[in-house]
């Protein structure tokens, strides 16, 4: 097992992609359809890196990081932004939030994977 992976996203067919993706390079997945969700999953169970989408109902992205950087036991955890709203004010808004990086959607899943096992292995 390669770590777990939290998938926080709205769009559950880019879930179930990203959750086949990353299953079948040996990853544990688990999923979050809205950033309440998110957050909830990232304190009841080990997660070593977020996969965020920006806009979702219930807690956006941004809000969901800050709560993420607010806290010491997950300050430095991998959080790799995945959005089809990849503008210089996401950018800006993210900027000191300590994310790994901003990746369009559509992605091209060789570069996120390579992506995700670089922010792992700074990580472990």
């Amino acid at each position: 097992m390669n770590g777990a992976i939290l998938i926080v996203d709205d769009d559950e067919i880019i879930v179930e992609i990203l959750k086949e993706l990353f299953e079948a390079e040996g990853y544990n997945v688990k999923k979050a359809f809205n950033g309440e969700e998110g957050v909830k999953e990232i304190y009841d169970d080990g997660i070593d890196l977020v996969l965020l989408d920006i806009r979702m109902p219930k807690m956006n992205g941004y809000d969901v990081c800050k709560i993420i950087r607010e806290h010491k036991e997950t300050y430095n955890l991998p959080v790799i932004v995945l959005t089809a709203h990849n503008t210089l004010e996401a950018r800006e808004r993210f900027k000191g939030m300590n994310i790994e990086d901003i990746i369009s959607k559509p992605f091209n899943p060789e570069y996120l994977i390579q992506r995700v096992k670089k922010a792992l292995g700074n990580y472990k």
